[in-house]
């Protein structure tokens, strides 16, 4: 019974630590975003005069018109710290096709609360 309660526990540990070292190769595998987009913050107002938080990612090299794949969220668009926005990492299997990422947040979002009337 002991011997199994330590097999047990033994398991559990290289199993949270072969997570842990999982969580770390993925943050350490994310490309450099400031790299390779240029990040704007607007607040673009709606028809009933609210401005809603809107965050525009282009990419650098961009040369020509490109498409736009555009994100509304109720959950907050910014990293912490004014970094780049988590939803960005989201789309990242579309970075090779050159879109401009707009996220914004919708009515009653975090940036927005103090515009509500």
């Amino acid at each position: 019974m002991i011997k199994m309660r330590r097999q047990i526990w033994v398991l559990a540990v290289v199993v949270l630590l072969a997570v842990g070292a999982g969580a770390r190769g993925q943050e350490a595998g994310r490309p450099d975003l400031a790299k390779m987009f240029d990040k704007r913050e607007v607040m673009i107002a709606v028809r009933d005069g609210v401005k809603l938080h809107t965050e525009i990612y282009t990419p650098r090299d961009a040369k020509e018109a490109l498409p736009i794949v555009m994100m509304r969220t109720p959950y907050g668009i910014s990293a912490g710290g004014k970094g780049y926005s988590r939803m960005l990492y989201e789309n990242a299997d579309l970075f090779a096709d050159g879109y401009i990422f707009v996220f914004q947040d919708i009515r009653g979002g975090t940036v927005q609360r103090e515009n509500l009337r």
